[in-house]
């Protein structure tokens, strides 16, 4: 989807509010006789006709209530084109942001995630970096959100000063984003905060943090797979050695939790692994002190506190991969929006040697072998030898072993993230942010 494809789809969106507002009056003022409307209603299709009875509208609070609800929609669905268009132009909602453009889009976030809990009565939802004040200037109105305090109370446009500004909020949403589509990739700021080159080195350094918290994982599973002999020293020894790993894994990937906050990133996955009602994060955040820093005690209670938590091994484990995953999407949707394809992970490869997997990585070099082993056979004529057929088999094969390979994936990601206080089920895949 492009800028303009999401700034029609925002236009249409608001057109359906302003046709629902109009039925509503209309319906309000009495100006819609039920007794013609309220009859029965066939519809004639081909695979199948629609019949509708009278009754179901023969008062007028009857359509007075069947167009409260359709405009209601109708708002919801303004929220979600909005918040739509903001992720097309790659703007991440952040609430410490100064910049005006990202305060709108956070503050349509927020609304887009208020109508995902509840369309008919939606909700504030307040999670993560999201419990905190929000201050807008519309002019007319000083906005003043306490975000923390409207959490779990029902949604009410007078929460944003009235009706009039998400209309305003429109009006300059389409006003600065229609303006992208003019720019070049490269004019374009990134986050409404930065230029893209300026973007891409923050991109490169979060690249070099998560490699780093991969390479100690790496390190301390190959050290956990060691089986040492019977000998007590050569135990001990590998029992430190497992420990001072986990502990500098821990500490590397809490440092991508600050780069994360930085960057402005926002996963409903991720998020919620944060949020973790036993406070994981703060957790992890003094085990990373007392491992980098001269430790209090021996052993730092500060570490010892979060190994003491039976389910921190699953949280961690989740966490490490689910910011791997969301961050190799987010470079693929990047380049697709600044049309830059490939050229950032050409970049990070070459300048850190590693890349983000999209799935788990033995499932992701699987997929590069067989795309490498299809683009060589669709190079070369069918010639029907023998070789040609057995490469094709071995491609067929492999690809019987990948869709297997997906499917238990997927199973044991949903065993590690229900174990670690995330249930798939209530979270749709990554394209939503909630």
């Amino acid at each position: 989807m492009t800028i303009n494809d999401a700034l029609e789809d925002v236009k249409i969106a608001f057109l359906q509010v302003e046709y629902a507002i109009k039925m509503l009056s209309y319906c309000e003022g009495g100006k819609i006789d039920t007794s013609e409307f309220d009859t029965d209603h066939t519809i004639l299709l081909e695979n199948g006709n629609l019949c509708f009875p009278s009754g179901q509208f023969s008062e007028a609070d009857d359509l007075v209530r069947a167009a409260s609800v359709s405009f209601a929609l109708a708002m919801g669905a303004s929220a979600l084109a909005l918040d739509k268009a903001f992720e097309v132009a790659g703007i991440k909602a952040d609430p410490a942001s100064e910049n005006r453009l990202v305060k709108l889009r956070t503050l349509v976030h927020m609304v887009r995630c208020a109508y995902a809990h509840g369309i008919s009565e939606p909700r504030w939802e307040v999670r993560g970096k999201f419990k905190t004040n929000l201050y807008v200037n519309f002019g007319s109105c000083q906005l003043a959100l306490s975000l923390p305090k409207l959490h779990g109370e029902v949604f009410d446009f007078d929460h944003i000063g009235g009706h009039h500004i998400w209309f305003q909020i429109r009006d300059e949403t389409v006003a600065e984003l229609s303006s992208w589509s003019q720019t070049s990739p490269e004019e374009r700021p990134v986050g409404g905060r930065e230029p893209f080159d300026i973007h891409l080195d923050k991109i490169l350094r979060f690249a070099g943090c998560l490699s780093w918290a991969e390479l100690l994982r790496k390190q301390f599973e190959a050290e956990m797979d060691h089986s040492p002999s019977s000998d007590e020293s050569e135990i001990r020894q590998h029992e430190w050695r497992w420990f001072g790993l986990m502990c500098y894994w821990y500490a590397s990937l809490f440092v991508v939790v600050e780069a994360w906050t930085e960057m402005g990133f926002t996963d409903p996955i991720v998020d919620r692994l944060l949020d973790h009602p036993l406070d994981f994060k703060s957790l992890l955040r003094k085990c990373r002190n007392a491992t980098v820093h001269f430790p209090k005690s021996y052993p730092d209670f500060r570490i010892t506190d979060l190994l003491n938590q039976q389910s921190h091994a699953h949280w961690i484990s989740a966490l490490h991969h689910e910011i791997i995953v969301f961050f190799a999407k987010y470079i693929d949707q990047l380049e697709t929006i600044t049309g830059t394809k490939g050229h950032i992970r050409d970049m990070i490869s070459e300048a850190i040697h590693w890349l983000p997997y999209r799935e788990a990585e033995e499932i992701d070099s699987l997929m590069l072998t067989i795309g490498k082993g299809r683009e060589l056979l669709a190079q070369r004529p069918d010639d029907h030898s023998l070789s040609r057929k057995e490469l094709e088999c071995a491609m067929d094969s492999c690809e019987l072993t990948l869709k297997e390979g997906l499917r238990k994936w997927a199973a044991l990601r949903m065993e590690i993230l229900a174990e670690a206080g995330v249930d798939l089920g209530v979270i749709s895949d990554r394209g939503r942010k909630c």
